[in-house]
């Protein structure tokens, strides 16, 4: 009785179809009563494939199936080969509950995965004895590697997809010979009566599957020294049998000259006896000359008296495909490292050239800054001296003029400097407390006297706001700022409304919305998209009615996403626009006390008395090589009271604190033999932390500009060109009071 193969999601079905005929060939060579692969994952009743009398099927699904026997389950938790010639005689076996089978022979091979898991039993049933002797069982072992070699493949061709392809056709060739081979078979076990014939037939049998299945064999008789071989062997390397030298040092000339060392090795622990089995992966010369691959196993079937090995058989099996797949991923592997280091070192290249860049725009930046703020601090400074002299209507009128293109320019300079710091990631935002409403207030006053030039109505409008938020005052009204002038310069009647809202609030922070609506000139839709972005203006024509860079909706977009905001615009051409941005603002225990900006001139009055009052009769040093630069902060300084003297450069400076004490010390940092930096070291190296409170009063504006003035031991820092107010109030901060001790 033969039962076919019962489907499996993990095998194939042609490889089942295959092992079904190598069962029935198992079945009818050796006459037992039943031969079977078993399933050991749900015990010895799940059967994948089964052959023979014995054989039943299960009501509910028809699978093949063999009553219950202990020798199953032993093989399964041994994981070993199992061989009980007749259980009858057997002391062991004789006393298992098994009597009610009419098994007495058994024969179990257990089927390993390559990772020695057990996938399967190939199990022999017999209902009288069987006896097994060392060819047969070789040739059940061969049988065995046959069906774990199968799932070897399978393993590989999960691996090697690429190759699925040749190895089911290679699958199918085999089984097509299998199938002759069976027939072969079929005839010559009619005459297994004759014990003389049945070596003989089992010996042509062996090397028939072994021919099917393209595997060389090699029996080695020790004792002669002799080694013959199969067809299948000879036809592999391209000889005939008269050609090969039946001895192993004859072998050996066939072997790779650089892998003869390791095979030699492998095979005498074998031929000693130290190991069983034998097993190399090696190289081997055919006679065109074309080197293979092969994988050599032997294992010892037979001893003499005093245990040692007399005969080993074993085969090999080329396996050049496999291996030069191996290889070739290999050096795809090895390509693809080589170009991930390439391609490392050609982006870390870039990088450095980045780096490079970025220091270099960022020096040209300092430079030009420097350039343009230290004569436009003379401009601004002589011009508020020329004011306070007295002037007639028409010289302040034009005076005026100067100071605004003045902090037009300013202006301008600010913003490229905002623009590169947040690109190079060096812009810091400041956490301090936040009034919505006085913020919205001082937008308004300093826009105020434009939007009532041009007659427009200027409206703020704010919600009610949590209090005790915390942000960057600074920024957020710089964007407002941005929006209103804006606004009011594209808006030539109606209004300009500026207002704020509520969004979203958590426990921790509110989402807030400011935004200026206008009743001017609007935007077309095609210009909407690229209006946020840096140096774009509406219209960027030659004949363009309005002026500015294209930077300050950059800048606000920009800062507006550092506050984890964003900004944008709504228009209409003809009737008007809304420019908006949010921001995150945090809660704060503090309320916002920033008193309004204002630009009366009589606070710089007041300032300036204060200074008089206080701090006349004072020693202040200006350390500048600019003449018109000293000249102003002299002519402030005086108006004040305070006793000035003048140094060129850090050399002089470090000279006239040698000689004099002073109160303040005023230090620009960019002058002729020595620099600022390097003149504020050697004053603290040389009066110690008792000395003088030193100032910067440079044009260099960046942060790292102001880091680097404290480090080097000043005290503080003021950005050229000059603000009388901030100008005044760092004195005020930084004299010391009258009758404080001196150096």
């Amino acid at each position: 009785m033969s039962q076919g193969p019962t489907p499996c999601p993990a095998v194939p079905a042609h490889y089942l179809s295959k092992w079904q005929e190598v069962v029935d060939l198992i079945a009818r060579l050796y006459e037992v009563s039943a031969a079977l692969l078993s399933s050991p994952g749900a015990g010895d009743d799940n059967c994948l494939l089964a052959s023979g009398p014995q054989v039943a099927q299960t009501p509910d699904f028809g699978q093949a199936f063999i009553r219950k026997s202990p020798f199953i389950p032993a093989v399964v938790s041994s994981q070993r080969p199992l061989h009980v010639p007749d259980s009858r005689q057997d002391p062991l076996w004789a006393a298992q509950p098994h009597t009610e089978t009419a098994v007495r022979g058994y024969l179990g091979l257990p089927l390993l995965w390559p990772d020695r898991s057990l996938f399967g039993v190939l199990s022999l049933v017999s209902s009288t004895p069987l006896h097994v002797d060392a060819p047969h069982l070789a040739l059940l072992e061969q049988f065995r590697s046959l069906i774990e070699g199968d799932f070897r493949v399978i393993h590989l061709m999960r691996a090697l997809d690429r190759h699925t392809t040749r190895f089911e056709q290679t699958v199918l060739e085999r089984t097509e010979a299998l199938r002759h081979a069976n027939q072969s078979l079929e005839h010559e076990l009619a005459e297994r009566l004759k014990a003389e014939r049945q070596a003989r037939d089992s010996e042509k049998s062996l090397q028939d599957v072994l021919t099917v299945i393209q595997e060389g064999v090699w029996d080695w008789d020790l004792s002669t020294d002799r080694i013959s071989h199969n067809q299948q062997w000879y036809r592999t390397l391209g000889y005939s049998p008269d050609e090969v030298p039946t001895h192993f040092a004859g072998f050996c000339d066939f072997v790779f000259p650089d892998d003869r060392p390791l095979v030699e090795e492998r095979v005498e622990q074998i031929r000693r006896g130290a190991v069983r089995d034998y097993l190399s992966e090696h190289r081997l010369i055919k006679k065109t000359g074309e080197v293979i691959w092969v994988r050599d196993r032997g294992r010892i079937v037979a001893w003499d008296d005093a245990g040692q090995p007399t005969r080993i058989l074993g085969s090999f099996a080329d396996i050049t495909e496999g291996r030069l797949a191996q290889m070739q991923l290999a050096g795809q592997r090895d390509t693809l490292e080589e170009l991930v280091v390439i391609r490392t070192r050609e982006l870390a290249s870039a990088k450095e050239a980045a780096e490079a860049a970025n220091l270099a725009k960022s020096a040209f930046l300092a430079n030009m800054s420097h350039e343009i703020r230290t004569p436009l601090n003379a401009i601004t400074g002589m011009a508020y001296l020329i004011q306070r002299g007295g002037l007639s209507r028409l010289q302040s009128e034009q005076l005026g003029k100067l100071q605004s293109a003045s902090e037009h320019l300013l202006e301008i300079i600010n913003a490229i400097l905002d623009l590169s710091k947040i690109e190079a990631g060096k812009f810091e935002l400041e956490q301090q407390p936040v009034d919505i409403s006085r913020m919205l207030a001082s937008v308004g006053a300093m826009v105020r006297q434009r939007a009532s030039e041009k007659h427009l109505s200027l409206i703020t409008e704010t919600e009610l706001l949590p209090e005790g938020l915390e942000g960057d005052t600074t920024r957020l009204q710089q964007c407002l700022l941005n929006y209103a002038s804006n606004a009011i310069k594209f808006t030539e009647q109606g209004k300009v409304v500026i207002r704020a809202q509520l969004l979203e609030e958590t426990p921790d922070e509110v989402m807030l919305r400011f935004e200026v609506q206008d009743t001017g000139i609007g935007i077309a839709p095609d210009i909407m998209p690229r209006l946020f972005s840096a140096f774009e203006q509406a219209d960027n024509s030659t004949t363009r009615q309005y002026g500015g860079t294209g930077l300050g909706l950059a800048i606000t977009r920009k800062l507006a996403r550092m506050m984890r905001g964003d900004a944008g615009a709504e228009s209409t051409p003809g009737s008007g626009s809304t420019f908006w941005f949010t921001a995150r603002l945090g809660r704060g225990t503090e309320t916002a006390g920033h008193p309004s900006p204002s630009n009366s001139d009589s606070d710089d009055e007041l300032l300036l008395a204060e200074l008089r009052a206080r701090h006349a009769g004072k020693h202040v040093l200006i350390v500048e090589d600019e003449a018109t630069n000293q000249e102003i902060a002299r002519y402030f300084l005086n108006d004040a009271g305070i006793s000035v003297d003048v140094a060129g450069d850090g050399e002089e400076a470090i000279a006239q604190v040698g000689r004099h004490t002073y109160d303040l010390i005023l230090m620009d940092i960019q002058m002729p033999r020595l620099g600022g930096l390097e003149a504020t070291r050697r004053i603290r190296a040389l009066c110690g932390a008792a000395g003088p409170k030193i100032i910067a009063m440079t044009a260099n504006a960046f942060t790292d500009d102001r880091k680097r003035c404290l480090e080097a031991g000043m005290n503080d820092f003021i950005a050229k060109p000059i603000h009388i107010q901030q100008f005044l109030t760092k004195l005020l901060q930084w004299l010391p009071p009258t009758g404080a001790p001196l150096r």
